[in-house]
């Protein structure tokens, strides 16, 4: 069998940073995929919001009058 590696502080002080490089990268990336996402939906919403309705639409139902008297309760 072979003998089991003791850690020296280097290794450990290497694993430490080779996983904050780490976890930094990946943060970096998801914080940029939400600045996009959020940046489209802004221009998106700031569109929609300047949007006008050309014309009135072409038609509007009209129901008959109601006999008000004609309810029960």
């Amino acid at each position: 069998m072979g003998r089991l590696r003791r850690s020296t502080g280097y290794d450990t002080k290497k694993n430490i940073v080779e996983t904050l490089e780490s976890t930094v990268s990946i943060t970096r990336s998801r914080l940029c995929q939400i600045k996009s996402t959020s940046t489209a939906h802004l221009h998106m919403t700031i569109m929609l919001r300047d949007t006008l309705i050309p014309e009135p639409p072409m038609f509007r139902p009209k129901f008959p009058p109601q006999d008000l008297t004609s309810f029960v309760l």
